[in-house]
């Protein structure tokens, strides 16, 4: 992977620099959360944001309005998409006691249902909602640029993404980072520019595609990576072997929950989870280093009785002294369930964004916001 360009966010990028007071601050979050019959199954992105939306509340802006969206309705209306339980985690999150009252602001979806937080907090409707926002479209973003005076991007997760909210509007306010933002890109730049030796990375989950990049790019820069998953399965049954950095498991889970060595008629009936003698290999890398990034389940860890060595390695890193840093959401989900998120240096919410980043690719958010 070759050196990233960027090796720091200028200061005049960052929220500190913004002069907020009496202005209209639009703010673009990451409230792209789990929600099961309208209600919120995970909050914590929305948490996430609370350190830019309070530092810019205290400010005394004039009014703020914030942006994001939720899942993938295609450029239409979808109801159960739609923000109003953002709207309610929002007014709890922040004690408002104001009642959530809609208001238009514009004629497009996104414009037209507005939810009214406070006299001065709005939220608006689902950004994907309208089809402009996936396709950057430039009439789109000009529609909800004109409503404020200050733009402040803090959606780390959304930055792989050439979207009307990443890209088209940066051109049209001034643009600062948020506080999320500028921590996200800190932890990683530290990882790629400067991270303590011995350098460990743990990779797993079930995205092949996505991962080969990874392991291809943070091989050059750590000293070793540890696969596990679908992604280790996928590795060997590909061919490749072992070495330049790579350790690959050597026993593993089978569907029946019996140990069995790691080979082609074992891979083709199907493993679960790494073995015993695999997690002692792993333990012994990790016991030695200083810094540790761990994206990805070991196995398929949503099953209770293929989740043993997620849970164990998980552990084992918890108590190292080194920089430890969780990637995806999967991995912090882990982490979470198992209350050991404090143990950890940084847990990212950027998702593909940060994996992407790490892996060598540009980020157009990111790289529109800092030209």
């Amino acid at each position: 992977m070759e050196d990233k360009k960027i090796v720091r966010i200028p200061s005049n990028k960052l929220l500190r620099a913004a002069n907020i007071s009496g202005k209209n601050i639009l703010i673009r979050f990451d409230f792209n959360v789990p929600i099961e019959q309208g209600k919120i199954e995970d909050d914590n992105r929305i948490i996430a944001s609370l350190e830019t939306l309070n530092y810019v509340i205290k400010k005394n802006p004039k009014n703020i309005y914030l942006i994001a969206h939720l899942d993938r309705p295609g450029g239409r209306f979808v109801k159960s998409l739609a923000m109003l339980p953002i709207a309610k985690e929002l007014k709890k999150l922040l004690r408002l006691r104001h009642n959530i009252d809609k208001v238009k602001l514009g004629e497009n979806r996104v414009l037209k249902s507005v939810y009214k937080l406070s006299p001065n907090i709005f939220l608006l409707e689902n950004l994907r909602f309208e089809p402009g926002e996936e396709k950057n479209d430039q009439g789109f973003a000009k529609e909800i640029a004109d409503i404020a005076n200050i733009y402040i991007i803090d959606a780390f997760a959304t930055m792989h993404r050439a979207h009307a909210s990443t890209v088209a509007i940066v051109e049209l306010l001034p643009t600062y980072t948020g506080f999320l933002v500028e921590k996200e890109v800190n932890a990683l730049l530290k990882i790629i520019h400067n991270p303590e030796h011995p350098y460990i990375f743990v990779i797993g989950g079930a995205k092949i595609e996505d991962k080969m990049p990874l392991i291809e790019a943070v091989r050059q820069k750590c000293d070793h990576v540890l696969v596990g998953g679908k992604v280790a399965n996928e590795w060997i049954m590909r061919g490749h072997e072992q070495g330049e950095k790579v350790r690959l498991p050597v026993d593993g889970i089978n569907k029946k929950g019996i140990i069995v060595p790691v080979n082609s008629a074992t891979l083709k009936e199907g493993i679960f989870d790494i073995g015993p003698q695999t997690i002692m290999n792993y333990k012994k890398y990790i016991s030695s280093s200083k810094t540790i990034v761990w994206n990805g389940s070991l196995g398929m860890a949503e099953e209770e009785k293929f989740a043993f060595a997620t849970n164990e390695i998980a552990r084992f890193i918890a108590k190292q002294h080194a920089e430890k840093v969780i990637l995806g959401g999967d991995t912090a989900g882990v982490i979470d369930r198992l209350r050991l998120s404090k143990n950890f240096d940084f847990v990212s919410t950027g998702g593909s964004a940060s994996t992407e980043f790490l892996a060598g690719k540009n980020l157009p958010g990111l790289e529109k916001l800092l030209k």
